[in-house]
């Protein structure tokens, strides 16, 4: 005798454990979804870790195929960039288990055989996004590229496109090991990766175009100091051979002209003494004035040669020189100049005491041009680390700061004393004031040991070593 009751209860009974056992398929399904999402995310922060921390493009792409594999089980990742010459899609990093798949390490993006179509290559051809969840049925790939996919498990494919400056640059792909793999979510998170691939590339793009500019840069810069430096070179040499020209023109006017007006003076007394006691007395007067004019003459030669090259600073040094400068400068303005040395003043290299002469030398033109000043010192200054020249007067001075003003430009002096100082390595100062004087200043780092010829003498005693003159 059948039970309705036993039979109803069974019924209930096995419709509750399917409802259970459904339920717990959809937890599972739920779950293991969101763990891969999980995943995904994980693999996204893992790129942009990557991003910021890789110097290299390569470092890159070799943490995102493999943060693809490792934390989204994807059986393969790769990344290609186009060869559009030679008509491919050359991998340039390849992560997973199925790494035999691009064997040939290269993939046609316009296959002649239909059967050799690859779909991440097609894909790149058409500037879209591959989404195929069962490989084996997918139109787009051919037989060859079916084949090879189901013998390396791979059963899944969602390719993206990488862009560089907004151009198609190339491929990222990724592959799982059954169908179904990929859903409308985990597509979204892999496009997302896929962009912040491309803000990567465009990064290390502008961070090599900055490279370059700032390589550029240096290598103006370089060729600036190196134009400024054979500027300098140059003028040095400049100077050194206006130097060399100023001495020869002295030695040669001194040597041609002095020995002519001594000749001269002394066919003046012959002829003088000549002459009848009548005559004489008759014409004394007229040669007294042609005598006159001689010595003249020859004194205007020695200030001449001064000014060109005086013969003391090769023979003597710079303070004797500037003692005979001084005094002739006086007898010539009657402005005093004092010179004050300190004791134990060493010579210096010649180009250097040559540079300090003529800054002092221009000093004192522009002092008696401009400056009515009742007085002037020339000091010498030195210490263990710093020799330094100063020139101060007392004239009307000036502003400096006016100096290059519309209506004022800087005299061809004060440039060619700024410049003669720099060209020596030294520091070249101005001070002035209106109504309160000048001071000029050249200062000089280490200061040159004492050379063996050092002797301190004064302008009388160094004339006694030089060639007898008018």
């Amino acid at each position: 005798m059948n039970c309705p009751i036993g039979q109803d209860h069974d019924r209930n009974e096995a419709s509750s454990l399917a409802a259970d056992m459904v339920r717990q398929a959809r937890k599972k399904r739920v779950s293991a979804r969101m763990i891969k999402l999980a995943r995904l995310r994980t693999a996204i922060s893992v790129t942009n870790r990557a991003i910021i921390r890789s110097q290299s493009l390569a470092e890159v792409y070799r943490a995102v195929c493999r943060a693809c594999v490792e934390q989204t089980e994807a059986k393969l990742a790769w990344i290609g960039v186009a060869d559009a010459a030679g008509g491919r899609l050359v991998p340039v990093e390849i992560a997973g288990a199925a790494e035999s798949y691009l064997a040939d390490e290269n993939v046609a993006l316009s296959p002649v055989d239909a059967e050799a179509k690859e779909p991440v290559a097609a894909a790149y051809r058409e500037q879209r996004a591959a989404f195929c969840n069962d490989l084996q049925r997918d139109g787009a790939a051919g037989k060859s590229w079916r084949e090879r996919a189901s013998a390396n498990g791979l059963h899944a494919l969602i390719a993206l496109p990488l862009l560089r400056g907004g151009m198609p640059y190339g491929m990222f792909a990724a592959y799982g090991p059954e169908r179904n793999f990929f859903d409308a979510d985990s597509a979204e998170m892999l496009l997302d990766m896929a962009d912040n691939i491309s803000f990567a590339i465009d990064q290390f793009d502008r961070a090599e175009e900055r490279r370059l500019a700032e390589e550029k840069l240096r290598h103006s810069a370089a060729e600036r100091e190196q134009q400024a430096e054979r500027l300098e070179n140059l003028s040095r040499r400049l100077v050194a051979v206006q130097e060399n020209e100023r001495r020869g023109l002295a030695r040669e006017l001194h040597d041609r002209a002095n020995p002519n007006l001594a000749a001269i003076k002394l066919i003046l007394s012959s002829v003088e003494s000549a002459l009848p006691d009548e005559a004489q007395e008759r014409v004394k007067p007229l040669l007294l004035d042609v005598q006159g004019l001689v010595d003249d003459t020859a004194a205007g030669i020695r200030e001449i040669c001064a000014d060109l090259r005086p013969t003391l600073l090769d023979y003597t040094g710079l303070v004797p020189t500037l003692e005979s400068y001084a005094e002739m400068f006086t007898k010539r303005t009657g402005v005093p100049v004092r010179l004050h040395v300190p004791p134990a003043w060493a010579r210096l290299p010649q180009d250097v005491e040559c540079m300090l002469f003529r800054v002092a030398q221009e000093a004192l033109t522009n002092c008696a041009k401009h400056a009515c000043a009742r007085s002037v010192d020339i000091e010498l200054l030195q210490s263990e680390r710093r020799q330094a020249l100063v020139i101060r007067d007392d004239g009307f001075g000036f502003e400096p700061q006016r100096l290059g003003r519309s209506g004022s430009t800087p005299g061809l002096g004060l440039i060619s004393m700024r410049e003669r100082a720099e060209f020596a390595g030294a520091r070249f100062y101005l001070s002035s004031h209106a109504l309160k004087g000048t001071e000029v200043r050249v200062e000089i780092d280490e200061p040159a040991a004492p050379r063996r010829d050092a002797v301190r003498c004064t302008a009388a005693d160094a004339l006694q070593t030089l060639p007898e003159t008018l």
